[in-house]
């Protein structure tokens, strides 16, 4: 793809900019959602409840029945006329399972008991008249460890007396009852708290004798943010996480007050109304929305991570419910886009697409053309457009580096296209106008002049012939030499800034200097071994028919592993490199590659090898030859990436550039979900004939078939 080409399609995109902090990145990550609707089979697409039950089936109860989804099909339980062995209303509000394959659903008209192995069904109501709660809206529910079984109603609590059939209301100490019942938990000292629409968060004793109500009062320190309390969850170190209308607060018990939790690293940020909160198994918290999405909250960081559902291009924000595979996936209620998958384990890349623009307080597009770890372990990005950027991954910030340029000096650099760094203060930039030098302390910028320089260099800095895809590359060594190449000649330039050797090599646009001090070149015409103190030069090239010779002429990539090992990346296939032979042992399509133009190669320290390509992200285990295969529905900016966009921060975090910003992330978080999914009997045929399955089911769940069947 050439230059103009490119620059196009950048001006398109960074005529969509969005007003943001300057220099403060959103937590908002890359998420793929499978979205589940009436299209797939759902029944109705308001969702307020859903649960994976011990067999491994989604239960997702909607406006307009109960449904049990088995990832393929879907089975759906609604009120029938006349029929005592449907469900009491087809509108269901809450879920929840109990050993046996019993399964609770709280309803807008009553609370079900569903044998799910049987299909037996029974309903339980308050009295119709004169009693409170008297409206049997089954909010939410909970049996406690004592064995009493809780409802929340819209009228208050409630609980079932199973011995009599029935539900009955339960007037809190003290009298009267709270309003609107929303969520219940007990906690690990048996206390229950009910969180309620307008009325605060109610605890109830253990002893269920006493009650204390906590109500938000602005001004007070320590109180409720809101009285709408939608979402309660306690942790495994006993802390009580509380959802409210207003964001998110932690109970500190020994205070006996509330602590307000932003889920933004912007201060400014108003906490979104929370409507569930679940754990992972990590003990990261899953916390719903009524119109952010859903976020992913670290308690021992500060930290969360947001997905967004609008933008990744679905109906809206909000989210009603949350629940959790085992696998870890989660699965979200939404009030009119049915239900959603969220496989977190799909979520390996962070990407950032955005960075500041030359205008103040606003954000624009970015294509990467080169990164570069800088000595404080901070990112350096180059772009297409000519801007320097430096991104903190652990302050979470990109921020602009300011290019002084020397009087005379006007418009951009052109795109930048490598980086390299000196042992002083200096960062080398090779771009479309030629090859400068940045002092980072002074953030002067000035254009290469040496001693002895080839005239080549001038053209290209006169943008006679640009350099982005026609060379132009630039090395610091370990003497402190700086290696650069013009579209016609590669140069070495000593510590006094004249040129000591010339070489006639032409289109260099990688170097590599290994562990022996060679310097090798990446160009159009194949791979170059440059003796630092002769220059005597070696060239490999592509030979038709030889499988040991280089499998492209067109070298994109370079880089050395921790075994001495050579990796070479090409238009066409990845190559290793044995120095003993010469010889190249080559990867293609064939091996398993789904992409052979390796723009950049990252290796990390169990030895597999991450290549960027034009289809993805390819991860290499060289030991056994498996090859993984990493795109856009991983969370990739785009499926194409760019050559010398590729680096390693301090931390061991990965980078890779491309058309649409970069990806970042942690190699070793990333692999393959380990959980094996469920098998469950859903129907069968006996001599080929459909059979209800409740009628050969024992106790145990177990089919069994008569001896003449078998």
């Amino acid at each position: 793809m050439n230059l103009s080409h490119l620059m196009r399609r950048w001006r398109l995109a960074a005529s969509c900019m969005v007003l943001a902090t300057a220099d403060r990145l959103s937590a908002q990550v890359s998420s793929r959602f499978e979205r589940i609707t009436i299209d797939q089979g759902l029944s109705q697409n308001t969702v307020r409840a859903v649960l994976q039950d011990s067999a491994g089936f989604i239960w997702i109860g909607t406006q307009d029945g109960l449904n049990r989804y088995d990832g393929n099909t879907f089975k759906v339980f609604r009120q029938q006329e006349a029929d005592s062995t449907g469900l009491s209303s087809h509108f269901v509000l809450s879920l929840r399972e109990e050993p046996g394959g019993v399964l609770w659903i709280g309803t807008n008209y009553g609370l079900n008991r569903l044998q799910t192995r049987s299909g037996r069904l029974t309903s339980y109501f308050f009295p119709s008249r004169g009693s409170i709660p008297s409206n049997n809206w089954i909010r939410s529910q909970l049996r406690d460890r004592s064995g009493r079984l809780w409802v929340g109603s819209q009228e208050g609590l409630g609980w079932l007396d199973e011995a009599a059939g029935q539900l009955r209301p339960y007037p809190l100490p003290g009298g009267g009852q709270p309003a609107d019942v929303i969520r219940l938990l007990e906690d690990r000292a048996g206390a229950l708290w009910l969180g309620t629409t307008a009325g605060g968060l109610v605890r109830l004793a253990s002893d269920r004798r006493s009650t204390t109500i906590f109500r938000a009062n602005p001004g007070v320190a320590g109180s409720l943010l809101d009285d709408t309390i939608a979402a309660l969850y306690e942790d495994t170190a006993g802390t009580l996480w509380v959802g409210s209308n207003k964001g998110l607060m932690r109970y500190d018990g020994a205070a006996s007050r509330f602590v307000a939790v932003s889920l933004s690293p912007d201060p400014r940020y108003r906490g979104p109304a929370i409507s569930d909160i679940q754990a992972d198994s990590a003990g990261r918290l899953w916390i719903a929305t009524e119109g952010a999405g859903v976020f992913h909250f670290d308690p021992r960081t500060g930290t969360a991570r947001h997905h967004s559902l609008k933008a990744a291009g679905l109906s809206d924000d909000a989210v009603y419910a949350l629940a959790r595979e085992r696998g870890g996936t989660i699965w979200l209620g939404t009030p009119s886009g049915g239900a959603y998958r969220l496989d977190p384990g799909l979520i390996r890349f962070e990407a950032v697409r955005e960075a500041p623009a030359r205008e103040p307080g606003r954000m624009q597009p970015i294509l990467v053309m080169s990164l570069l770890t800088d000595n404080d372990g901070t990112i350096l990005i180059g772009t297409i457009a000519g801007d320097l950027y430096r991104f903190d991954r652990r302050a979470g910030s990109i921020r602009t580096v300011a290019l002084r340029r020397d009087a005379g000096e006007t418009g951009t650099v052109g795109a930048i296209r490598t980086l390299a760094r000196d042992h002083a203060d200096g960062l080398w930039l090779s771009t479309s106008t030629g090859i400068y030098r940045l002092s980072l302390t002074t953030n002067r910028l000035m254009r290469l002049r040496a001693i002895g320089l080839p005239p080549s260099f001038e053209r290209s800095a006169t943008t006679v012939r640009p350099m982005y895809g026609r060379g132009a590359s630039v090395l610091v060594d370990s003497r402190s030499a700086v290696w650069a190449a013009s579209d016609l000649a590669v140069v070495r330039i000593d510590s006094t800034q004249r040129v000591t050797r010339t070489l006639p090599i032409t289109d260099a646009r990688i170097f590599l200097e290994d562990r022996q001090g060679d310097i090798w070149a990446g160009t159009e015409k194949g791979l170059y071994r440059i003796d630092p103190d002769s220059s005597a030069a070696t060239l490999y090239r592509h030979r038709s028919g030889d499988s040991t010779s280089l499998s492209d002429n067109d070298v994109r990539s370079i880089v050395e592993d921790k075994e001495g090992t050579l990796w070479v990346g090409t238009a066409a296939g990845l190559n290793a490199f044995d120095r003993s032979t010469g010889r190249f042992r080559q990867i293609r399509s064939r091996h398993g590659l789904n992409n052979e133009f390796i723009y950049s190669i990252l290796p990390d320290r169990f030895g597999d090898l991450w290549l960027s390509t034009n289809l993805g992200i390819e991860r290499l285990s060289v030991g056994t030859g498996r090859i993984r295969h990493y795109d856009i529905r991983d969370g990739l900016q785009s499926n194409e990436f760019n050559s010398s966009a590729a680096a390693i921060d301090g931390d061991g975090f990965f980078y890779f550039g491309g058309m649409s910003g970069f990806n970042y992330f942690d190699p070793q978080a990333i692999h393959d979900n380990p959980v094996l999914p469920q098998v469950a009997i859903t129907g069968f045929k006996r001599f080929n004939r459909p059979e209800e399955l409740s009628r050969f089911l024992d106790a145990r769940g177990r089919l069994v078939l008569p001896a003449r069947d078998n």
